[in-house]
């Protein structure tokens, strides 16, 4: 029978039959570690000492219609695998004393732990209000604020990074510097048309760090940088960048709002799920507490 026809064969077997790339690989590597007729079973893949690897336990390894040669790999990658964690946890058993090998208890408080992580998990998903308004996150701002002390400089600033041959210097020079939504719009399209980089996000503040990953700025002195300058135009070989710097905030300086905003939703949200499972907890001990059900000797 032809190759195209033994694949054709096998392709659409249902249950838990197993691809023919996979069989072909296990009797290839029966071969490599060297099983001999007596002891063959075409059920096994692998043996380490009393523990086997069934074909069985390949099922769904190697997609159907993948090529030969990724079967091929894929299988005997995860067949050696298994034989040497099976070799390493075979020569553990053997030399560990029986005490260290009881996990009984590491077993089910980790059991005990999943089942309370769930159940409080689904509860919080239940009960938990993810609405949070900009009064509550404003007022969780101005009554934190020693906690959102800069750590960088940052900057809301616009850049344009294009290209020297299609650059039009003085019309990007116009335009970013423009206050009109108009103009903004023109970059925008400029810099679409020229596949240009660029970054004209009103509102987003950025790292300073973040921001010289794009412009080659070179500076000593950030604070002294950000002072001096609101409007950076550099070349190199390849491109002409443009900046135009609307605001910063030096680092050690308060952090503005816009810039936490999403901080504290994320905050005050883990606050509320705090507050609901210490709630439940509580009632929950309460309830038992009432109805008896505790008891210490």
């Amino acid at each position: 029978m032809r190759e195209k026809e033994i694949y054709n064969a096998n392709k659409t077997q249902t249950g838990s039959t197993i691809h023919w790339q996979i069989l072909f690989v296990a009797f290839f590597l029966f071969l490599g570690y060297g099983c001999n007729q007596s002891t063959y079973n075409k059920d096994v893949v692998a043996r380490v000492n009393n523990h086997y690897l069934y074909l069985t336990d390949l099922a769904g390894l190697v997609p159907p219609g993948a090529p030969a040669t990724d079967s091929l790999n894929v299988t005997r990658n995860y067949i050696n695998g298994w034989i040497r964690k099976q070799t390493i946890l075979q020569q553990a058993k053997n030399n560990l004393p029986e005490e260290l090998l009881n996990f009984d208890k590491q077993l089910e408080d980790y059991r005990n732990s999943l089942i309370v992580y769930t159940y409080e998990k689904e509860l919080v998903k239940q009960l938990l209000d993810t609405i949070i308004s900009d009064e509550e996150i404003s007022e969780y701002y101005l009554n934190q604020q020693e906690n959102f002390e800069l750590r960088e400089n940052i900057l809301l600033a616009d850049f344009v990074i294009i290209e020297k041959d299609s650059a039009d210097k003085k019309l990007v020079k116009k335009l970013i510097l423009s206050d009109s939504i108009n103009d903004h719009q023109k970059l925008e399209d400029y810099c679409k048309t020229f596949h240009a980089e660029y970054f004209l996000d009103e509102a987003e503040w950025i790292f300073f760090n973040d921001l010289i990953k794009y412009i080659p700025i070179k500076t000593y002195n950030q604070e002294q940088f950000l002072t001096q300058n609101k409007y950076v135009e550099l070349t190199d070989s390849l491109n002409l960048y443009f900046m135009r710097i609307k605001d910063f905030k030096i680092k050690e300086s308060i952090s503005p709002l816009d810039f936490e905003k999403e901080n504290i939703r994320m905050i005050i949200l883990n606050k509320r799920k705090t507050q609901i499972l210490e709630k439940m907890e509580r009632e929950l001990f309460e309830q038992v507490l009432e109805t008896n059900q505790i008891e210490i000797y």
